[in-house]
């Protein structure tokens, strides 16, 4: 077992180096944390998943289950940071209150859901949403390492006809050229790339961009309605696997999705406004990311509202909250871990509240700006020329758009830390049994009353959020009371359906009859709130 963990929270990992550091959280803690993969990515690499609980105290099956992943969308590698500086503190930090958690509580952690698209981003510093398919036509650019510079980044080429030009304020910068603009140079720009099927014509883009955030199965909408969406809900083999997992885990009860973009807190719903939201829903949401706004700093908004302001409301269909929402029936949320905007000083609200293209550009120059004082980044390639064998001479050179779309790596840390105090107090809600109120009083020979009261003391209800009271998978929590040898049940049926039990004080009391002496043991279960049992002496 290694004596101490070297774990990196200040940069990005390969699929080989977080591979590494999952077996050597796996190694340093095996009571509290074990690694095994959920399924196979299409290049064939693992769906890690690390189980994190107190396996010294009980099945983690049967313990209310806490769901966190990261880096869906392969550009957003600072999520696989984020699950893994989570993973991290619940591994190592011994205080009282974090080991009661794990005695009673399990995370399951899947720090890289998309580690085929991730590599992908990762090596070339290319576009890519989460799977990059391309689309047959004729003239198509394929994207590639066209230079040798192990990089994919843009190319363009001068001609009359284009429509960009460079930022006359940063000519590193392109932008549209403005009508009855005569004052070139004007350039086309393209994925760097070859051309498919060239037959002398103009290069066109041809790549499809699957999103594995409309790929869930909740409000799903086929392509021609919703881009990125696949071709059926869970259509991927990645969003199968996670699909599949928590089907058959359903002491799921909340949930956390890590993404990078301009920084906040994300709540439910996607696809339409909070009036047609459940009024208790609602509000728990709403109280809940307000502790996520305190922990991270970043603004709580429903997925419908992240958007500019003058933007009309998102309408996101097979998204992740929405799904565990509708589906599970709890409460998701994403968090929003900054972009290379916020490095550069940009916040979420100007970002939001800016209404035209020029402004938009300023916070582009601010990203070179940014780039020009930390050009250890990499944030920016500078224009080259390069004989390219189909097109002749071009320009390549660009942003990196796995640096783009995340915040300087240095920052995540402490961007990290916050995240998982809300966490822990999201968690920290757990619905949680209680049994109580035990007794035992002699009404004959060898006739014995038990009288005995389950509580739920947790957070949540037993059936979490309201659109989990229909949740098939979420049973009624249950009671049974276990008799010794040679002792007979006299009243009801040992087991009791319990109905589900309210937060913090919900309660059912419970009596049975029972003839003979000896030891009952009474156990009460819930799919989402765990198993508590007592030992009841009679008669001794």
């Amino acid at each position: 077992m290694p004596a101490s963990l070297d774990l990196r929270f200040d940069r990005f990992y390969s699929y080989q180096e977080l591979t590494r550091a999952l077996e050597q959280l796996a190694a340093f803690a095996p009571d509290r944390v074990r690694r095994h993969s959920i399924g196979r990515s299409p290049e064939g690499r693992e769906l890690w998943m690390l189980t994190v609980t107190d396996f010294t105290r009980g099945d983690p099956d049967r313990k209310p289950a806490y769901l966190i992943h990261g880096n869906l969308h392969a550009q957003e590698l600072s999520g696989t940071t984020a699950a893994l500086y989570v993973a991290h503190y619940l591994v190592t930090d011994d205080t009282p209150e974090l080991q009661r958690l794990l005695g009673e509580v399990v995370f399951y952690i899947v720090p890289r859901i998309n580690p085929d698209g991730a590599e992908y981003a990762l090596t070339t510093g290319g576009a890519i949403r989460s799977r990059l398919v391309p689309v047959p036509a004729r003239n198509a650019i394929r994207p590639a390492d066209v230079n040798g510079d192990g990089l994919i980044l843009r190319m363009r080429i001068r001609c009359e006809d284009g429509d960009q030009r460079p930022d006359r304020q940063d000519p590193r910068l392109m932008v549209p050229r403005e009508p009855h603009d005569d004052e070139g140079p004007f350039y086309r720009v393209f994925t760097e790339g070859f051309i498919e099927d060239w037959d002398g014509g103009e290069p066109r883009e041809a790549s499809y961009h699957k999103d594995f955030n409309r790929n869930w199965g909740a409000n799903w909408r086929p392509e021609h309605q919703q881009y990125g969406a696949g071709d059926f809900p869970f259509s991927e083999p990645e969003m199968r696997a996670v699909a599949e997992f928590v089907a058959a885990h359903p002491n799921i009860f909340g949930a956390l999705g890590f993404h990078t973009g301009c920084n906040g807190v994300l709540r439910p719903p996607a696809s339409r406004p909070d009036e047609e939201l459940n009024d208790r829903d609602l509000a728990v949401l709403r109280e809940l990311g307000r502790k996520g706004e305190q922990a991270t700093g970043f603004k709580l908004r429903a997925v419908t509202q992240y958007r500019l302001d003058e933007s009309r409301p998102n309408r996101l269909q097979g998204h992740f909250t929405d799904w565990a929402y509708e589906h599970l029936g709890i409460y998701p949320f994403e968090i929003e871990l900054g972009m290379l905007y916020q490095s550069a000083g940009i916040t979420t609200d100007q970002y939001f509240a800016s209404k035209s293209d020029e402004e938009r550009r300023e916070f582009d120059r601010a990203i070179l700006r940014w780039h020009d004082a930390h050009p250890e980044a990499g944030a920016f390639v500078d224009w080259q020329p390069f004989e390219h064998p189909q097109l002749g001479r071009v320009e390549i050179g660009g942003l990196r758009m796995n640096a783009f779309a995340n915040p300087d790596p240095r920052e995540l840390p402490g961007i990290a830390e916050g995240c998982t105090r809300f966490i822990l107090e999201h968690a920290g809600r757990y619905p949680h049994l209680r049994i109580v109120g035990v007794r035992v009083d002699a009404v004959g020979s060898d006739i014995f009353r038990i009288r005995a009261t389950v509580m739920n003391t947790g957070g949540f209800p037993t059936y979490i959020a309201e659109t989990g009271r229909d949740v098939r998978a979420n049973r009624s929590p249950m009671a049974r009371l276990e008799l010794g040898d040679g002792m007979e049940m006299l009243s009801r049926e040992a087991g009791v359906e319990l109905g589900h039990l309210g937060a913090r004080s919900g309660k059912r009391d419970l009596e049975w009859f029972v003839k003979g002496r000896g030891t009952a043991r009474l156990v009460a279960s819930a799919v989402k709130a765990g198993t508590a049992a007592v030992e009841i002496p009679i008669g001794g």
